[in-house]
C-alpha cells in the first residue's frame, strides 16, 4: 500500500511523466521544439531591432535606414517614443521566443505523456499555436518599426 501511494506522489511530482515511460522520448520531444529556423528568425529580428535602434539614436543612412542625413531633421520626442517602443520590442521578442519554445516543448511531454493521442493536448496545442502567431505578429510589427524610424529620421 505504502508503495502505491510513493507512485502516486511520484507520478505528481514529476510532473505528467511516468516511470514507464523512455526519458529518452522525453529529450526527443524537446529537440523538436529546438529548430534553427525560430532561432535563425529571431536572430534575424533582433538584428533589424538593432539596426533600426542605432538609425533612431544617430539618424545615419550607415545603418540602411533610409533618411534625410543630419540628426537635427529628427523629431526629438518621436525619438525617444520610438526608443522605449523599440525596448518594449525587444523585450517582447525574447520572451515571445521563449514562449514558443517552452509551450512547443509543453505540448510535445502532454503528447509524450498521453502516448501521442493528440486530444488529450487539445489545450497546449492552443497555447503553442498563440504563442506562434504572437511571434510572428512580431515580424510585422518590427517593419512598422522600421517604416516609422524612416518618417522620424526625415527619409
Amino acid at each position: 500500500m505504502q508503495y502505491v501511494i510513493g507512485a502516486a506522489a511520484l507520478f505528481v511530482i514529476a510532473g505528467c511523466v511516468s516511470v514507464n515511460q523512455d526519458p529518452m522520448g522525453l529529450e526527443a520531444a524537446d529537440r523538436v521544439c529546438e529548430t534553427p529556423g525560430l532561432e535563425a528568425q529571431l536572430t534575424q529580428m533582433s538584428d533589424t531591432s538593432s539596426r533600426i535602434a542605432a538609425a533612431i539614436a544617430y539618424g545615419n543612412e550607415n545603418f540602411g535606414i533610409a533618411t534625410s542625413g543630419a540628426r537635427t531633421n529628427m523629431n526629438v520626442y518621436k525619438t525617444y517614443e520610438l526608443r522605449t517602443l523599440m525596448n518594449k520590442y525587444d523585450a517582447e521578442v525574447d520572451a515571445g521566443y521563449r514562449s514558443v519554445v517552452s509551450s512547443c516543448k509543453a505540448h510535445q511531454r502532454c503528447m509524450h505523456a498521453n502516448n501521442q493521442r493528440e486530444h488529450k493536448c487539445y489545450a497546449s496545442l492552443n497555447r503553442w499555436n498563440a504563442s506562434e502567431s504572437r511571434f510572428q505578429q512580431l515580424a510585422v510589427e518590427l517593419r512598422q518599426f522600421e517604416l516609422e524610424a524612416t518618417a522620424a529620421n526625415g527619409g
